[in-house]
């Protein structure tokens, strides 16, 4: 256990600074982007991107997560996994190929025609780099994710940025998506040691998708719904309205994407190896909750309370409409925690069966909210995300509690308790604007005052994942100085 322990913290060390590099370089060379591209060059992407997103999930098909969970994944499972995702990105290439023009009228778009067809290459890449990273992540070697995405993000940001400066305006941001993907499978490729063989297996195949399929399913109900929002938007309102509704959800976006995805990448295939231990996968669990908490509250509640002066600063008064929706969608991104968290290890138990179901429930009732919402204003969309996810979480407590005897206890504690702090420090941050006119230096003033508070508080408190946090930091430091010794 010990050894699966310090595996889990080298991962996750990794992980996060594969993440963090990454969505560092993303958000540098989206904030050049955005001030060299309008509102509406944005929108037209975010409009092809629902379809690439929901076709993706199909490329991916569940398989990715199979091959981690297995425990045996040999060649062969590979191998099966690579040419079937090879065979459905064909499929789902040539259905966006010829549905092109039906989607460009009926977003009274003509350019939509050529960008899908462009963009939706991307598919047959996803479909490589998928196997690729699932070998990676089975093997825990996330420093080579690392090193592979931040390169790739680096050397596709500056050519997008190229791109955008010459005047290709919405071709500048799908060559960057496109040359990224591209970048990451070739150098992946030169890392690992896994290559593709002139093998299938159908009866891998059906074996894979027993457990696969229900996460196909899963998926495809949560990148719909992550996507269905822009998509009627998209129709009903504009591609301006689309773009300050997208962008106000990337920076939240972006910041839980480097903590809850870390988390949860690095912990399936963790929680798959404890499976058979029900009492150790509740004990990881709970200590992987309690620390996206302990970091992704602050954050959240801290980007909500400056988004105007983020917003700015940093894209300029052009965007300044996607403000409220960067609030509303740093409490919704707050709350994701709660559910992939559990949902991972509910998934490395094999009940895949109970995630397409929860799903159908969350879904259903997301569904009636936007129904509800998309014909009274795009803000009203964006409270109907906050709500669904506030009551998807609720009704997360009673498998949580069921399957992975997380008591709905301990899951409202170890909530409540970053909550609390960080409200504490969101009221002494928000009233700092009001000292600060200089937008710049409010903005530094609030950022460092807010971490010093939320510090403070939780080593006067004596927070567990406080104090769990600075002991790990000094073993670390322990560790380092016994190495140097050594050498």
């Amino acid at each position: 256990m010990g050894n699966l322990k310090g595996k889990a913290i080298n991962s996750l060390k990794w992980k996060y600074m594969e993440r963090i590099s990454a969505q560092a370089v993303t958000f540098i060379v989206t904030l050049v982007l955005a001030r060299l591209l309008s509102p509406s060059d944005y929108g037209v992407v975010a409009i092809i991107l629902v379809f690439i997103n929901l076709a993706y999930v199909f490329v991916q098909g569940g398989f990715n997560t199979a091959l981690i969970q297995k425990k045996t994944a040999d060649n062969l499972d590979f191998s099966t996994v690579l040419y079937f995702s090879l065979f459905v990105s064909a499929i789902l290439y040539a259905i966006l190929f010829f549905l092109a023009p039906l989607i460009s009228n009926f977003y009274n778009q003509n350019d939509l025609i050529i960008y899908i067809r462009v963009l939706s290459i991307i598919l047959f890449i996803y479909a490589y780099n998928s196997v690729q990273v699932a070998y990676v992540t089975k093997q825990l070697n996330f420093k080579i994710l690392f090193k592979t995405n931040f390169i790739s993000n680096i050397i596709s940001g500056l050519i997008g940025i190229i791109c955008a400066y010459l005047g290709l305006r919405t071709w500048s941001l799908i060559i960057q998506q496109i040359l990224c993907q591209i970048l990451i499978c070739i150098f992946l490729q030169l890392r690992i040691d896994w290559r593709p063989t002139f093998e299938f297996s159908i009866t891998k195949l059906k074996k894979l998708f027993s457990f696969g399929g229900r996460i196909l399913a899963s998926n495809l109900l949560v990148t719909f719904f992550l996507n269905i929002r822009s998509l009627l938007i998209g129709k009903f309102y504009d591609s301006k309205s689309l773009a300050f509704f997208d962008k106000g959800k990337q920076f939240p976006q972006t910041l839980m994407d480097s903590i809850n995805g870390t988390i949860q990448t690095v912990m399936l295939p963790i929680y798959s190896k404890e499976q058979d231990d029900v009492n150790e996968l509740k004990k990881m669990v709970r200590r992987s909750v309690q620390l996206s908490c302990y970091t992704t509250f602050p954050m959240m509640i801290g980007l909500a309370i400056t988004s105007d002066s983020l917003i700015k600063i940093f894209l300029t008064d052009k965007w300044m409409q996607c403000v409220p929706f960067l609030q509303i969608f740093a409490i919704c991104y707050m709350f994701n925690p709660l559910q992939t968290i559990p949902s991972a290890a509910i998934k490395a138990l094999g009940k895949s069966k109970l995630i397409l179901r929860l799903e159908i429930i969350r879904k259903t009732i997301e569904l009636i909210l936007l129904i509800i919402s998309i014909r009274i204003s795009t803000l009203a969309v964006a409270i109907s995300a906050l709500v669904s996810i506030i009551i998807s979480c609720i009704i997360s407590l009673i498998p949580n509690s069921r399957i992975i005897k997380y008591s709905y206890k301990e899951q409202i504690i170890d909530i409540l308790k970053p909550l609390i702090i960080s409200a504490i420090m969101a009221i002494a941050v928000y009233y700092i604007k009001y000292i600060f006119t200089n937008l710049i230096i409010r903005l530094i003033v609030q950022i460092i005052a807010g971490i010093l508070i939320y510090i403070a508080i939780s080593a006067v408190t004596k927070n567990e994942i406080y104090l769990y946090i600075i002991n790990l930091i000094k073993q670390k430091i322990k560790n380092n100085k016994i190495t140097d010794e050594k050498l």
